[in-house]
């Protein structure tokens, strides 16, 4: 057996990785080409909400990855559109400001009205270590753990 056949095949997506202490890293986040739970590769959200607490990530000029502990990551970025929009009706959005330490982050969060928990803080409090918010140019995933307040913004 050589080390190829040990290999998960995998993808890569261009993403910028902000940590809790503030620095920022760009280049490509791997993800599994297959997911376990449906069919076509693992989506961004899927790989960083499993249970492993690592993950690997290749700095744009580098050619070694490194591996990221989650627990670590604020937010991961990616260009709008990187992850798919929830289409189903069940799924509202709703407005908000998070402030994670000194970073500010403004956007929509995609809820999907499950029974009596359709508020921000019903969602803010489910299982999903990482949350999805998108703005007009960049989709992130925002590691609940680091979120320090949210602001739920209102149509006046």
């Amino acid at each position: 057996m050589s080390e190829s056949d040990l290999r998960v095949p995998t993808i890569s997506l261009p993403a910028e990785v902000v940590f809790a202490d503030g620095s920022n890293l760009r280049g490509n986040l791997f993800l599994p080409a297959a997911s376990a739970l449906h069919g076509g590769p693992t989506s961004p959200r899927e790989h960083l909400n499993a249970a492993e607490e690592f993950l690997a990530f290749l700095p744009d000029e580098v050619s070694v990855p490194v591996i990221l502990n989650k627990a670590e990551l604020l937010a991961l970025s990616f260009e709008a559109a990187a992850l798919p929009a929830e289409d189903d009706p069940a799924f509202f959005e709703r407005k908000v400001v998070l402030e994670c330490g000194g970073r500010r982050i403004e956007g929509a969060l995609s809820i999907d009205a499950m029974q009596g928990q359709s508020r921000v803080l019903d969602y803010l409090n489910r299982a999903d270590r990482f949350l999805p918010v998108r703005d007009e140019s960049r989709d992130y995933l925002v590691n609940r753990l680091r979120i320090s307040r949210v602001i739920e913004v209102r149509d006046a």
